[in-house]
């Protein structure tokens, strides 16, 4: 035994294996360096396979109180065995909560702004008969982030349901027109199963598709149609918007040729960026939400084989700035939940597959041909 590894666990060995021993028969007990210094990995037999999960939930909470994390992973060549990985483990301290705020007050700026912008433009005060462009700003800010922060809101409302500890949501600001690349949550311990995992990927984009929804009701019942040529950038309407669209604004009949504008209110272009952003927030690549949710479903190696065909994907829709990120992303492996033996349950599975390409199809603009 090697006495650099021994060192981590000359006094707690014993009571990791009085711990583990709860739920598990211990057949082996080793000090692999493959694994990193100060790892214990135990091949183990459940006493319950059906209570697996429950067991490991047991040991791991009990082990994470010692200051350890445990992994339960499935070692290659045996059908009934199981590895068990205890690793010497602290969490990373609570981000101060100032520079969620800060970044916030920064995002806020950033929205505001573009939404500023957006009011002042000319041709825009013209058709909606803007005299308060601040007024018009608020109510982009207002939704933009209330989209964005309610779907940081989901996951730490999953997180809190499934006992991982989270940091508040750090806000990112951009330059107009769209004044924010959203926002990032630091989970500071892992999820322990598939079902966690699957829960904290899913709930942020259902409630942001829930909320895109409401903003691009709103806005649009705001929008104005436009008979003649006018100054601004098209943007493609997604499958659900343009739905929308077509029952809430009544184009007119004009002659052949004469061209029809529908000039987006800021609250419905607000909707649209969240369509936008959840559509490709779902994409199953790497810890993106929807890689979350593929790596409940699918084990490491599947992950990554549909992360990188997602990759393709985006770049066969054009989307080339997000598929270079996502490649990036890609590229890293998903660590997976902490036991990543106990599959997910038939209902999470389907609504995994479903929930997401539903999405995805009705919120991704279509392709810049």
């Amino acid at each position: 035994m090697d006495n650099d590894t021994n060192m981590y666990f000359d006094e707690d060995i014993s009571e990791i294996t009085q711990i583990v021993s709860r739920g598990f028969y211990i057949l082996d007990v080793s000090f692999p360096l493959e694994y990193g210094r100060g790892t214990v990995s135990l091949t183990v037999l459940p006493i319950d396979e059906d209570r697996v999960g429950d067991y490991f939930r047991e040991v791991e909470e009990t082990l994470m109180e010692k200051g350890y994390i445990a992994f339960l992973r499935k070692p290659e060549g045996y059908e009934t065995n199981y590895l068990l990985l205890v690793v010497p483990f602290s969490p990373p301290g609570e981000r101060a909560k100032m520079w969620s705020f800060i970044s916030l007050i920064a995002t806020t700026a950033t929205v505001f702004f573009a939404g500023y912008l957006m009011a002042a433009n000319p041709s825009f005060a013209q058709i909606f008969g803007i005299t308060n462009p601040w007024i018009v700003a608020l109510s982009f800010t207002v939704s933009l982030l209330g989209i964005i922060g309610l779907h940081e809101l989901g996951h730490l409302v999953a997180s809190r349901i499934h006992g991982v500890k989270a940091d508040l949501p750090i806000f990112i600001p951009m330059v107009p027109p769209y004044g924010t690349l959203g926002a990032v949550i630091r989970q500071r311990t892992p999820p322990v199963d598939r079902k966690s995992l699957f829960d904290l990927g899913i709930s942020g984009p259902l409630v942001s598709f829930l909320m895109s929804i409401i903003a691009s009701l709103v806005g649009l019942t705001l929008s104005k149609v436009y008979i003649g040529e006018v100054e601004g950038v098209f943007i493609p309407p997604p499958l659900m918007f343009g739905v929308l669209a077509r029952f809430l604004i009544e184009v007119p009949e004009v002659p052949p040729g004469t061209p029809v504008v529908i000039m987006l209110h800021p609250v419905a272009f607000a909707g649209w960026l969240g369509m936008v952003i959840t559509a490709i927030n779902l994409f199953p690549v790497g810890q993106l939400d929807g890689g979350h949710v593929a790596r409940a479903i699918f084990d490491s190696k599947k992950h990554q084989l549909i992360s990188y065909a997602a990759v393709l994907i985006l770049f066969f829709l054009k989307y080339y700035f997000f598929a270079i990120v996502a490649l990036f992303l890609a590229m890293a492996r998903h660590p997976g939940p902490l036991n990543d033996i106990t599959s997910l349950d038939r209902k999470r599975k389907i609504i995994g597959i479903l929930v997401p390409l539903s999405i995805i199809i009705l919120c991704l603009p279509a392709p810049f041909f």
